[in-house]
């Protein structure tokens, strides 16, 4: 690495020809088209690096082999030669950091390239590491024009190897370190790099739009997916890197660009809490399901037919609950943060208690096979199991309707929450009566323990299924008065 420094600084001075920016020596024919190749590729791709130094290329020719050599940034250790002959391209490629060197392999992922495997040197320069790498690869050439086409390719790919380790750890502040250079990888395949980021103050522009978007603002190295997802935190971050690099290609102020950045993470935040609406939606779906299979097993022990269905109720209830309680899971993992939507951890929970008690319902049902003895009460049950049937539905609605009233939502609109909100509320009322009649029923037929044990916990886990989702609706509801006063 000495040595080719010390050759490159004696390069520089024996240059006599300028080609696009590439300083020459001693070429011979044919080359010119060759060096012309190389800088189109690498002018088209150079003005990403903005204010960075670096990609400084010489050219000379060495026997039979044209060699290009390129600084790429000011790193020690950092350097790229390529030698060009009648029927190879080889790169010899260096850096000090081993994941940005994988990256750069990446980029010919369209290309036949033929890697050796690195090698790793130790260099005396302290400032260096103290550890480099060392990667040759070599490219067949069909014909000149495919040769070209290479050497255009590799000079575009140049800039996005400068400080590409910072971006990097600053991207992964907020995502895993794989998900980080992926967004890298997307940067470079748009052709917009990742520099314009950096130069707008990297993580901070990030977090700057954090305060304005959340009440509750990211710590700092608080991963943002645990907010957004995963995916839609790798598209926000896509975003932010190609916009940085537009506006200021353009020519934009940097206020501009940083307030459209804080614009796009409000919409994503938005967008969150329609998701997450969503997902409270499908988890109560499956509170219907359940609600509708509870109700089915009360009919049956009303009637006195079909009990042997009860156990079967009973499974299919504990699956969906199951499931539900996925929704739970994604759901609070995805509120875990901001006012804004934490609300959503405190609806998620109502509604899921609701769920949980009916599936128990569905249990207790099963220890009930003869109903006979229980006229009265399994009257008052059924009554009950309809009345959250109800419920459930009027909460589904309001769900529905939740995810279009917000500010500057229609009179309709705002009119349909509010129904069902209070539709939900009226029916606990009936359902707490009802709860009341039944028990006064259960005491009268107290002569049997075990039947009057489970008619007592049946009817309780119904009463309290209403009183959860009533709880429910009230966050809602809250939430929703909250949003229209904004």
């Amino acid at each position: 690495m000495d040595l080719h420094r010390a050759l490159n600084t004696l390069l520089e001075q024996l240059a006599n020809v300028t080609i696009d920016g590439a300083r020459t020596y001693l070429l011979g024919d044919g080359d010119r088209e060759l060096v012309q190749a190389f800088m189109k590729g690498l002018n088209r791709t150079a003005p990403l690096k903005f204010n960075h130094p670096g990609l400084g290329t010489t050219v000379t020719r060495a026997g039979e082999r044209l060699v290009i050599q390129n600084d790429i940034g000011v790193t020690d250790a950092h350097v790229l030669v390529v030698a060009v002959t009648s029927e190879t391209v080889t790169v010899t490629y260096t850096d000090v950091h081993m994941a940005r060197l994988a990256f750069f392999h990446s980029l010919f992922d369209d290309w036949v390239v033929e890697w050796s495997d690195t090698l790793s040197r130790r260099t005396t320069r302290k400032q260096s590491g103290g550890i480099y790498h060392l990667s040759v690869g070599t490219f067949a050439v069909p014909d000149r024009e495919r040769c070209c086409a290479f050497l255009a390719h590799l000079g575009s790919r140049l800039v996005f190897l400068i400080d590409w380790n910072k971006a990097r750890k600053q991207l992964r502040n907020f995502l895993l370190n794989k998900d980080a250079v992926a967004v890298i990888q997307q940067a470079a395949r748009q052709e917009t790099g990742h520099r314009g980021f950096l130069e707008l103050g990297g993580d901070q522009l990030i977090y700057a739009a954090l305060d304005l978007a959340t009440r509750v603002p990211l710590r700092y190295g608080e991963p943002l997916h645990q907010i957004l997802g995963r995916e839609k935190t790798m598209e926000y971050l896509s975003w932010v890197l190609q916009a940085s690099a537009e506006g200021l290609l353009r020519g934009e102020s940097r206020l501009l660009i940083q307030d459209r950045c804080r614009g796009e993470l409000l919409r994503y935040f938005r967008t969150a809490q329609v998701e997450l609406l969503e997902r409270a939606t499908a988890h109560a779906t499956l509170l219907i399901d359940v609600a509708l299979t509870l109700q089915t097993s009360v009919i049956a022990l009303r009637s006195g037919s079909g009990t042997d269905r009860l156990p079967r109720n009973a499974t299919r209830a504990k699956r969906w609950e199951r499931e539900a309680d996925q929704i739970v899971s994604e759901v609070r993992t995805l509120s875990r943060r901001t006012e804004e939507i934490e609300f959503f951890s405190s609806l998620i929970t109502a509604q899921d208690d609701a769920l949980d008690y009916l599936e128990e319902g569905c249990f207790y049902s099963t220890l009930l096979t003869d109903a006979t003895r229980y006229p009265e009460s399994s009257s008052g049950l059924e009554e009950m199991a309809a009345l959250s049937v109800s419920a459930a539905r009027e909460f589904i609605r309001a769900l529905s309707a939740a995810q279009f009233t917000r500010s500057g939502s229609s009179r309709e609109e705002m009119q349909e929450f509010f129904s069902a909100a209070n539709r939900v509320i009226a029916i606990e009322e009936e359902c707490d009566d009802a709860y009341r009649r039944t028990e006064h029923c259960l005491i009268r037929e107290v002569d049997n323990d075990g039947p009057l044990y489970a008619c007592t916990r049946l009817s309780l886990a119904i009463e309290e299924s209403t009183n959860s989702l009533m709880k429910a609706v009230y966050v809602l509801h809250d939430n929703i008065l909250e949003e229209l006063r904004r």
